[in-house]
């Protein structure tokens, strides 16, 4: 009777391992946020692979991504948590990372990191395209945790090889680095900083605020002497110009 109990318990395990990845997707639907949407599920319950999912952002933004590969780690269940590994591509390039989520809808991000492509922003807003818009992104976060809006953690990001169509240069107008912490829910902190001037220099302090879609940006910028012309024209849209450097305040709303 006990080999009869054991071998039923090790087939009802077996179906649960391998229970399709679409069946699952489809019972959660119900229970996603209707600004997040997929098409085409593969796979197992443990290990789906979603071949393309959007996030609809405030402003009729959406986030492409796809093909995205999931690792559940059943482990976590011990802990009345599911943790995950996870895969995507996005914008050109791809990012991963790992995800934890608990009970209330509390989750806990302790790493992510990726790269995308500036060029392809205007996959999600055909506004970015006007720019013109070309580099590559770093980004990397670091024990992030929150319910729906992250409340604490940290980020960082490289901006590498910046060129804007709207200025004329010969090359990149230069390089930037980022450092932020996330102090309360949806609040965010940090400063930018020139990492290579080439024509276009900028550092300076901002705080942003996703619950009420406000940021606040003061720093200042300068441009090399040999700078082209065009660059040097757009110090003064900025802000009032001293000894040629301009002091940048802006604030306003998230779009």
């Amino acid at each position: 009777m006990r080999l009869l109990i054991m071998g039923a318990l090790v087939y009802v395990i077996a179906l649960v391992v391998q229970l399709p990845a679409s069946w699952a997707f489809h019972w959660a639907r119900g229970t996603v946020p209707e600004a997040v949407t997929w098409q085409g599920v593969e796979g197992t319950i443990w290990h789906p692979r979603i071949n393309r999912l959007a996030v609809a952002l405030p402003g009729g933004i959406q986030v492409p991504t796809g093909p995205v590969g999931v690792d559940f780690q059943p482990s976590a269940l011990l802990t009345g948590a599911l943790g995950a590994r996870f895969r995507a591509e996005l914008l050109g390039g791809t990012v991963r990372g790992r995800l934890t989520g608990g009970p209330g809808g509390r989750w806990t991000m302790s790493e992510i990191q990726g790269r995308l492509s500036l060029s392809r922003l205007a996959d999600i807003d055909p506004r970015f395209g006007m720019a013109g818009a070309q580099g590559t992104l770093l980004f990397a976060g670091e024990n992030l945790a929150g319910r729906a809006l992250p409340e604490k953690g940290q980020l960082r990001a490289t901006l590498e090889g910046l060129q804007v169509g709207l200025l004329p240069t010969d090359g990149p107008v230069g390089e930037y680095a980022l450092r932020a912490e996330v102090t309360g829910p949806g609040r965010i902190r940090g400063e930018v900083q020139t990492l290579e001037e080439r024509a276009l220099g900028i550092r300076g302090r901002f705080r942003a605020d996703l619950r009420k879609r406000t940021y606040r940006f003061k720093g200042e910028g300068w441009v090399p002497s040999d700078a082209p012309q065009a660059v040097q024209d757009i110090l003064p849209l900025l802000g009032p110009v001293r000894d040629g450097r301009v002091n940048i305040q802006r604030q306003g709303r998230l779009r």
